[in-house]
This record gives structure tokens, C-alpha cells and sequence, in this order.
């Protein structure tokens, strides 16, 4: 019984790594087109365009990092899950909730992991 019990276990830990956890690079390009204040709010935003390079539709969570023009970390955080069609494009926003003195943000994705790939 333990024998099968630990098969199961090895069994559910692959399959868990095959849905989650880093993105292959090779399968994607991200690059911010946007990062600013937003005027109404006076939170940072940024758009990003996201480029699934396979064949397959790709689902991707986005881990990002919104600093101050002098590098204070403003807030970070993960998107929602966005899903990219095969071979195409899509921009993504992604926005804070926190209020910004600055004038200036600085928006970076910090790593892209798979969701249910």
C-alpha cells in the first residue's frame, strides 16, 4: 500500500510540473510597450506584447516589478492567467493598486510561468 501510495505521489508531482512553473524562454517573447502613471488613478500601469512563438496555444502567468525612477520598489506582484493564441500576439495591461509620488516608473516582467501548459 505505501508502494502505491508513493507512486501516485510521483505520478501527481509530474504532472504538476507540466502545468506549472517557469515558462521556456524559446516559447515566448515579452517586451514592455508602455509603462507610465496612470493620469486618474496615480498608479503605475504597464502594456506588455507578448508573443507566443509555438505552435500551440500557450497560457502564461506574468510576474512583474514596478519601481520608482530611482529604483524603489513601488510593488510586484503575478497577473491573472492570459492565454496566447499559436503564433501570434497579444498586448497584456498590467496595473498597480498602490499610489505613486513619482513622476516616473520603471515596469519589468521578471519571469513568465506556465498555466496549465
Amino acid at each position: 500500500v505505501v508502494f502505491a501510495a508513493d507512486q501516485a505521489s510521483d505520478s501527481i508531482s509530474d504532472s504538476v510540473k507540466n502545468w506549472s512553473g517557469e515558462a521556456n524562454a524559446s516559447d515566448y517573447n515579452v517586451t514592455v510597450e508602455k509603462c507610465a502613471v496612470d493620469e486618474t488613478f496615480g498608479s503605475p500601469e504597464m502594456t506588455i506584447k507578448v508573443t507566443n512563438k509555438t505552435s500551440g496555444e500557450k497560457n502564461y502567468i506574468f510576474n512583474y516589478e514596478f519601481r520608482s525612477g530611482s529604483g524603489t520598489l513601488i510593488d510586484s506582484g503575478s497577473s491573472f492567467p492570459e492565454t496566447i493564441p499559436p503564433n501570434r500576439s497579444k498586448l497584456v495591461e498590467i496595473s498597480s493598486f498602490e499610489d505613486v509620488t513619482s513622476p516616473s516608473v520603471k515596469c519589468e516582467i521578471t519571469s513568465v510561468e506556465n498555466w496549465f501548459n
